[in-house]
């Protein structure tokens, strides 16, 4: 599952990790930078509103444009695919 986040994430430009070396990157969380172009606030309301995923937001206190996505055992990672083109889909279709 953290692999087909990596290569969302190696696949556009408005994205990065908040841990960028990979060896450090946890296997169940990947939280995922934005570039500041893009308001993840508005992002997650969005994605809130269609029923998409929840609680994905940033780590609050650290103040950043990010998301963090659950790569849990339990999550299919179809939803995971579904996911991250819905993402794309709203930052790059907007």
């Amino acid at each position: 599952k953290l692999s087909l986040i990596e290569n969302w994430v190696k696949d556009k430009e408005y994205l990065s990790f908040f841990v960028e070396e990979e060896k450090y990157r946890s296997p169940v969380v990947a939280t995922v930078n934005f570039s500041e172009s893009i308001p993840v606030a508005d992002l997650t309301q969005k994605l809130r509103k269609e029923g998409a995923a929840l609680d994905i937001e940033a780590y609050r206190k650290l103040g950043k444009n990010q998301l963090r996505i659950a790569l849990f055992f339990n999550i299919e990672y179809q939803d995971l695919e579904k996911l991250t083109r819905l993402i794309s889909h709203l930052v790059e279709g907007a």
